[in-house]
């Protein structure tokens, strides 16, 4: 795939200004661009938003880290870019007001919801975060986290830690950095299922719909069309189930492991509020174990949806609730609502990344075992 990098990043720069400025871009694996730095960058501040795990990652972290204390970075990392453009005035604006001496960028993943993240680095050391829009889509994703953390910000009964907003405009937002006391959370930890299974429950969050109000027949047919007889599964799933009552609380919309983190007092952090919504119970519980199974191993479909622990799920709910609640439904429930946002943003991509491609096959092979052998699931979770 061939991008055209001024096209890719063109809502960063001023047209009316010339600059000589240049840039070195690093490209992932299938020659998406990844990442962008000044040449006379000092530090891999981009390396910030590396969510990367496994030895892999690591070798590939320490390589970028010994090449930038060498000096030579700029030298035999990525590919040269010279955009020919000054950096907008808004961006502008950023790095004077706070006196920012060096950045790196991240440019997103690719699609319409992309946001291209600067990591700035002040005079005084102090690292910022700025989310710019690339897209009329981003931009309203990056208004809405930027309404739902100001008023986060203004509620002191808040049981969690967000990031802290500096400034924000209509194509941004500046966040402070959450320092280098933070480390990724555990898959089991006690703070994720307080958060996903418990919270709905304990602070009274939960409203219900009927399983018809959710869904539109032509949407699942959509995202269906490529497997005709797990459309048909779906189908009739939805028509026999359309009546019942569906459990809905709010939820983050994408609660993963890169986007959850331990700060040093052991409270968890959450980033990237933007997708956050009313949601089908345990959709970011679902959201947190699948989506990390996919995209750091290499696993099955079969053995992503064995490590799916629904016995545990089914004794928690009893644990905090009197409610009787058919967990497969919402596992069922929440492979539909993915599908049905990601897979029509994705069928827009003319190269579909391999993150896209990964996640379309894992959910509708999953979603088809639980359907064609429901019974016998809803059984076996008891």
């Amino acid at each position: 795939m061939r991008i055209n990098l001024f096209s890719y990043t063109k809502t960063l720069w001023d047209s009316k200004c010339l600059s000589k400025q240049k840039y070195k871009v690093i490209y992932s694996r299938d020659s998406i661009p990844r990442w962008m730095f000044p040449v006379s960058s000092k530090d891999p501040l981009f390396l910030k938003t590396y969510s990367g795990v496994g030895f892999v990652n690591d070798l590939v972290k320490f390589i970028i880290e010994l090449f930038f204390s060498l000096r030579i970075a700029h030298l035999v990392l990525g590919k040269f870019f010279s955009p020919g453009f000054s950096l907008n005035s808004e961006i502008l604006k950023i790095i004077d007001d706070y006196k920012i001496i060096d950045y790196g960028i991240f440019l997103g993943t690719i699609g319409d919801n992309r946001k291209t993240i600067f990591v700035l680095k002040s005079e005084s050391g102090m690292i910022y975060f700025l989310k710019y829009y690339t897209s009329e889509k981003s931009k309203k994703l990056i208004q809405k986290e930027s309404e739902l953390l100001w008023s986060f910000k203004n509620n002191n009964n808040l049981n969690l830690k967000v990031p802290n907003v500096v400034e924000s405009s209509n194509s941004m937002i500046l966040i402070e950095s959450l320092g280098d006391t933070i480390t990724q959370i555990n898959y089991d930890s006690k703070e994720i299922n307080y958060f996903t299974i418990e919270r709905p429950f304990k602070e009274n969050l939960l409203v219900d719909r009927p399983l018809k109000s959710v869904f539109l027949e032509k949407n699942i047919i959509n995202i269906t069309k490529a497997d005709k007889v797990l459309q048909s599964l779906v189908l009739n799933y939805f028509v026999k189930n359309e009546d019942n009552i569906i459990l809905f609380c709010p939820g983050h919309g994408d609660f993963t492991p890169w986007n959850v983190f331990y700060t040093d007092s052991e409270k968890i952090i959450i980033l990237d509020w933007e997708l956050s919504s009313n949601f089908p119970l345990f959709y970011d519980y679902f959201h947190f174990k699948i989506q990390s199974l996919i995209m750091l191993s290499k696993l099955s479909s079969d053995d992503i949806l064995n490590k799916l622990d629904l016995s545990f799920l089914n004794k928690k709910v009893l644990e905090i609730s009197n409610t009787e609640i058919e967990v497969l439904d919402y596992l069922i429930i929440y492979l539909i609502s993915i599908m049905n946002f990601y897979i029509p943003i994705y069928q827009k991509q003319e190269n579909l990344h391999w993150q896209g491609e990964r996640s379309i096959k894992i959910w509708g092979e999953i979603l088809f075992k639980l359907l064609e052998n429901e019974d016998y699931y809803r059984k076996s979770y008891k």
